[in-house]
Parts: structure tokens; C-alpha cells; sequence
């Protein structure tokens, strides 16, 4: 079972993701959103 996780433990992702995305477009590479929900309950 995994812990619950803070908001500030997933800034460094989601930098990082956003970094990638911003790449990927500058090389013309299809980008599409998402979003991700937490799972509830247990």
C-alpha cells in the first residue's frame, strides 16, 4: 500500500514533466494533456 504523498515531494516532478513537455514541442513532437487524479479509498 503506498503512503500519501505531499504536494512539495511532487513540485521536482512536475517541473521535470513540464520541462519535457516544453521540449517536445519546440521539436515539434505531439503533445497532448492529461491529468492524473489520486486514487481514493484503500
Amino acid at each position: 500500500m503506498g503512503r500519501i504523498v505531499e504536494p512539495c515531494e511532487l513540485e521536482p516532478v512536475a517541473f521535470q514533466e513540464a520541462g519535457q513537455a516544453v521540449m517536445a514541442f519546440f521539436e515539434g513532437v505531439p503533445v497532448r494533456p492529461v491529468q492524473i487524479r489520486p486514487e481514493m479509498g484503500g
